[in-house]
C-alpha cells in the first residue's frame, strides 16, 4: 500500500527522533525529539523527503543549539554555509538561523 505524503513525512520526522535517542544521552535526547517534531512539523512535505535524515537532523540540531546559547531578550542570528566537515551536516544554500523571544 502506498504512503501518503504525510506518511512520508511522518516516517522521516520519525526517523530524526530515533538519530536524536541514539546519539544523544537520554535527558538531552527526550527534549531534542519534542524540538524536532515541532521544528518540523509546519514544513512541506516534499522538504522533509527530499533531504537526508543527516542533514536534516544536523540542522534542527543546528537551530537547537543555537538556542540555547541566546540569552533571554536578545536576538541570536547565524548566517552561514553548512559543511560536512565543519558542521556535521550540509546544505547546498545558505542557511539563516533567528531565535528570539
Amino acid at each position: 500500500m502506498p504512503q501518503t505524503r504525510d506518511e512520508r513525512k511522518q516516517a522521516v520526522i520519525d526517523q530524526l527522533c530515533a538519530t536524536a535517542r541514539d546519539k544523544l544521552p537520554t535527558p538531552e535526547a527526550e527534549i531534542i525529539t519534542r524540538f524536532i517534531r515541532c521544528y518540523y512539523t509546519a514544513a512541506a512535505a516534499e522538504d522533509i523527503t527530499a533531504r537526508s535524515v543527516e542533514d536534516l537532523y544536523g540542522a534542527a540540531l543546528a537551530h537547537w543549539r543555537l538556542a540555547q546559547q541566546r540569552r533571554p531578550g536578545t536576538a541570536a542570528v547565524r548566517i552561514y554555509n553548512p559543511h560536512y566537515e565543519n558542521h556535521g551536516w550540509q546544505s547546498t544554500h545558505s542557511v539563516v538561523e533567528i531565535v528570539t523571544d
